[in-house]
C-alpha cells in the first residue's frame, strides 16, 4: 500500500479561477472582444441577438427570444424554441484564435452548401471561402437559414452524395 501524497494546506485550498474584470464592468465582456457574426467587414450590420454567457471565459449564445429569426427562420417555432434552449455557446477563443499550420482547405477537396438567408454568416463571405478553397461544388439554397441541415436536409444530403461520388470516381 502506498502512502498518500502530502500536500500543504495552502495547496489543498488553492483553486483555479478565471481572472475577472473588477468594478462595475465585471459582468460585461472586455471591450476588445469581437462579437460572433461580426459582419461589419462584410457590409452587414452585426446581429443584435447575441448574448454573453457569464459562466467562465467569454462565450457567446443567441438570445432565446431572437433565436428563431436569427438562426432558423425557416423552421417551425417549436423546433426553433428547442434549438434555442439546447444551443451550446461558442467561445471567444474559437472566434479569435489564429490557425496553426496549414489550413485543411488548401489540401483537401471541399464542397459547400449554405443558405441564402443566413443571418450569421453572410452569403458573400461563404462564396469567398468557397472560391478560396477551390470548391468542387457549391450549392446555394436561396431561402434557407443558417440551420440548413435541419430545414433543408435534402440539399445537404445531395451535396454529400456529390462529394462522395466525385471522391470514388
Amino acid at each position: 500500500m502506498t502512502a498518500p501524497i502530502a500536500r500543504s494546506a495552502s495547496a489543498r485550498n488553492r483553486t483555479l479561477h478565471t481572472p475577472r474584470r473588477k468594478g462595475r464592468h465585471r459582468d460585461r465582456p472586455h471591450p476588445r472582444t469581437r462579437s460572433p457574426g461580426d459582419c461589419r467587414r462584410h457590409g452587414q450590420a452585426p446581429p443584435s441577438s447575441t448574448g454573453w454567457d457569464r459562466r467562465g471565459p467569454a462565450r457567446f449564445r443567441i438570445a432565446a427570444d431572437r433565436y428563431h429569426h436569427q438562426f432558423c427562420a425557416d423552421l417551425q417555432a417549436d423546433e426553433a424554441a428547442l434549438m434555442a434552449a439546447t444551443q451550446r455557446p461558442v467561445t471567444e477563443r474559437a472566434l479569435t484564435d489564429g490557425l496553426t499550420g496549414e489550413p485543411a482547405w488548401r489540401t483537401i477537396p471541399s464542397w459547400f452548401v449554405f443558405g441564402g438567408q443566413d443571418l450569421n454568416i453572410p452569403a458573400d463571405a461563404v462564396r469567398f471561402m468557397a472560391e478560396r478553397a477551390s470548391s468542387r461544388g457549391t450549392r446555394v439554397v436561396s431561402d434557407a437559414s443558417h440551420a440548413i441541415a435541419a430545414s433543408r436536409p435534402e440539399e445537404v444530403v445531395a451535396t454529400i452524395v456529390d462529394a462522395v461520388g466525385e471522391g470514388q470516381g
